[in-house]
């Protein structure tokens, strides 16, 4: 396959799946002028096909010979990354590379590749933005380097602004993460940091200890940490915090920084942090210290001492709040009255008067739920209660009424949850004048207008 341009185009964009093999990089290496102006590119695979492929792609399959061994043939070959390396030397102006595909092999030929390839990223020293994930059960256990794993050419990406890892080898590789950690401490300018990676004895403490990152304003942590080692990741994560005054968006999941001190983290605005076990939820340590003006937050555990904390916040701050669970909805009430500019409030989906645990100890009937909306007069989108019923059970006439008394209550309310709780569909509400109408909307994601974290 040949990919034709006119002779008056330049790249701006690359975005190529890994199946279609190397000729397609072929094509634009042998138009250096044209592929000079390169800015971003994208290399995906199957796993990404959701995100990456446009609504009226054709199927990929059609674009390639498939064979017996179709399982192979979803991964990257080596003489497609090949391809893309001979590719980027004529592209110095890459500021933006989205790699997410798993190569097809742990064989010599890959690694090579690999290696290369990002010899070619770093060489150009232009990438300000990189994203770069592998499949979770990726074949490839440990990374296998063909020098010394102090001379692999990853480690000499610098000056990012932004940097997303996400269950690549290397994090498995303690000597790997200590390489990594070049990376980091080259990039004094990094604004937003995002590692994902399921390694129980991850030492956070190797990657972080000697960085400082005077622009960062969002951080995800999603590291699946065994809680023997949990003590030292959380020493490391405040440690990390406490040197980190401009972030304003931070996440983490499995690791609890435990409490700051009071003047920590001045900037923050939105906080989710999930950690198991956690008697007080999404970062407890952080309410403790007082002064807290953040916007969004969650999930939260709602319990005396959490509202007790959540109580120092600035009242007017908050707009979302995110339950994980909730004592009685007593507790509830008394939280959710504490933010009298809430506009997007989530509980556990779950059938409140027959299937309420673990949420809440108690069954919660719709009357209650009707006085906690009655103490929310700017909220916009409730999640996680089955308001409505299903019109066949019931009939057309009750729903309309419930849509009038939900309007009369809460005056701002747009969005409620499906009588079934699915997650793809929702019941969206409007008023014109006195009347009130609803209808059932499907969407691909129901919150993503109010995404404060993805």
């Amino acid at each position: 396959m040949q990919i034709v341009i006119p002779a008056h185009a330049a790249y701006r964009t690359i975005r190529l799946h890994g199946q279609r093999g190397p000729t397609p990089w072929e094509s634009i290496a042998s138009c250096p002028d044209r592929a000079a102006g390169v800015q971003s590119i994208v290399l995906f695979d199957r796993s990404e096909e959701a995100r990456y492929l446009p609504d009226r792609a054709p199927n990929i399959d059609a674009l390639i010979n498939i064979t017996r061994h179709r399982s192979r043939e979803r991964a990257l070959k080596a003489e497609t990354l090949a391809a893309a390396t001979r590719a980027l030397l004529v592209m110095p102006n890459v500021h933006n590379l989205v790699f997410s595909a798993t190569l097809s092999g742990d064989t010599p030929a890959c690694h090579a590749a690999e290696a290369a390839f990002w010899g070619a990223i770093s060489s150009h020293g232009s990438l300000r933005h990189l994203e770069y994930s592998q499949a979770v059960g990726s074949p490839t256990l440990l990374p296998r380097y063909t020098t010394d794993v102090r001379m692999y050419p990853f480690w000499s990406i610098s000056d990012l602004t932004s940097l997303s890892v996400r269950h690549a080898a290397f994090l498995r590789h303690p000597p790997s993460v200590i390489q990594f950690s070049r990376v980091l401490r080259s990039s004094p300018a990094l604004e937003s940091l995002s590692i994902e990676a399921q390694v129980p004895s991850f030492d956070l403490h190797a990657l972080l200890h000697d960085v400082r990152f005077p622009r960062l304003r969002t951080l995800a942590l999603a590291l699946a940490v065994h809680p023997a080692h949990s003590d030292p990741a959380a020493g490391a994560l405040a440690a990390f915090l406490e040197r980190t005054p401009t972030l304003e968006h931070a996440a983490w999941r499995h690791i609890d920084p435990g409490p700051l001190s009071p003047r920590a983290l001045p900037s923050l605005r939105s906080l989710r942090a999930e950690v198991p076990d956690s008697p007080g939820g999404a970062g407890r340590g952080l309410l403790l210290r007082g002064g807290a003006e953040l916007a969004a937050l969650g999930p939260v555990c709602i319990a005396p001492r959490t509202v007790d904390a959540m109580a120092l916040m600035r009242r007017e701050a908050l707009c979302l709040l995110d339950v994980a669970a909730f004592e009685s909805i007593a507790m509830l009430v008394r939280a959710v009255r504490l933010f009298p500019r809430l506009r997007w409030l989530r509980v556990p989906a779950v059938d409140y008067w027959y299937a309420y645990a673990p949420a809440t100890p108690a069954p919660v009937h719709l009357g209650e739920w009707v006085q906690l909306l009655g103490s929310l007069p700017t909220l916009e989108v409730f999640r996680g209660v089955s308001i409505f019923r299903d019109p066949e059970l019931i009939g057309p006439d009750d729903n309309d009424q419930r849509a009038r008394d939900l309007i009369n209550i809460c005056p701002r309310l747009q969005r409620v949850e499906h009588w079934d709780l699915e997650p793809t569909r929702e019941i969206a509400l409007t008023r014109e004048g006195n009347r009130a109408s609803w209808r059932v909307e499907v969407v691909d994601n129901p919150d993503e207008r109010f995404t404060w974290w993805t």
